[in-house]
């Protein structure tokens, strides 16, 4: 006990010395600063990605869905931008992250849009019909949109739902047996955690 009370005696009169290029930091010898750009951080580290319009068919006695999914692998965090939805006539929607994924590919092609990247993304649509809608994981309830052309209606709440790999997000409408269309624009980063 008496060397850690020691070298705890030391480091309390002495303190921490922190180093930069073998010089002691000071005012006149500060640690480095790396100023960097945002955008180029996420060019370099990802990217921003474009789901370009997607249906949700209307399935009889089914509430219509349609997911971000995040595949196991990708090496990627989504970062849900926009969504931007729109039906006929007015109708509830609601965000729900979930860890199951949809049944049918959309076999839509997610488009990176950031230059020096990869142009596909590896975030897959799907979509299907729920017999209920989901009960937990819910992000943003009840967003009444009353959308009916292209330009949609954000259903995207104060949070930004971040997607790890093996997790979606759903976006069902309340309606029974009506389809849906979605505009969805997400921000692509590198994993580090997995």
């Amino acid at each position: 006990m008496g060397i850690v009370t020691g070298y705890l005696a030391q480091l309390v009169n002495n303190g921490i010395k922190l180093l930069n290029g073998g010089t002691a930091v000071s005012s006149s010898n500060p640690l480095p600063i790396l100023s960097r750009n945002m955008s180029d951080w996420v060019g370099e580290h990802g990217g921003l990605s474009v789901i370009p319009l997607v249906t949700s068919p209307a399935v009889a006695s089914k509430y219509g869905a349609m997911q971000i999914w995040n595949p196991v692998g990708s090496g990627k965090i989504y970062q849900i931008a926009v969504v931007s939805v729109w039906s006929t006539g007015t109708n509830t929607f609601q965000l729900a992250k979930t860890n199951t994924q949809l049944a049918n590919d959309t076999s839509v092609t997610v488009e990176n849009t950031i230059s020096g990247v990869a142009n596909a993304s590896a975030a897959k649509v799907y979509t299907e019909g729920l017999t209920a809608r989901s009960t937990t994981g819910i992000i943003s309830p009840q967003v009444i949109v009353t959308a009916t052309a292209t330009t949609g209606t954000s259903v995207r709440a104060f949070i930004t739902p971040m997607i790890k790999p093996n997790n979606g997000l759903n976006i069902e409408i309340a309606t029974l047996n009506l389809a849906f269309n979605a505009h969805i624009v997400i921000f692509e980063y590198d994993d580090i955690t997995t």
